[in-house]
């Protein structure tokens, strides 16, 4: 007769997604440092955190009503976007919204 087998830890799905979800965080986190979106495979300049590369297409920048535009409640500074009220760039610098040109 054999002696049993010592018992295995189970482990709920829940705790196995965890670990795997876990895993998937920190591979990313140590690859992706910068982000390059093109059509040719070129990585992505180093310097830059987003690299846009593209001979047929342009960027997209948000756009909103002046008063959409004003009435982002907290703005980060930097911030961009195109007022189609005004038909012109905004960007804000910290204290108030500036027209680009």
């Amino acid at each position: 007769m054999r002696p049993p087998r010592p018992s295995r830890p189970t482990f709920s799905f829940a705790s196995k997604f965890l670990a795997a979800f876990a895993l998937v965080l920190c591979g990313n986190a140590a690859v992706a440092q910068n982000i390059g979106i093109n059509t040719d495979g070129s990585a992505p300049v180093a310097s830059a955190m987003l690299d846009i590369k593209a001979t047929d297409r342009g960027l997209l920048i948000p756009r909103l009503t002046t008063t959409q535009r004003l009435g982002i409640l907290t703005p980060a500074q930097g911030l961009v976007v195109y007022d189609i009220t005004s038909n012109s760039f905004w960007y804000y610098n910290g204290t108030a919204w500036v027209e680009i040109g």
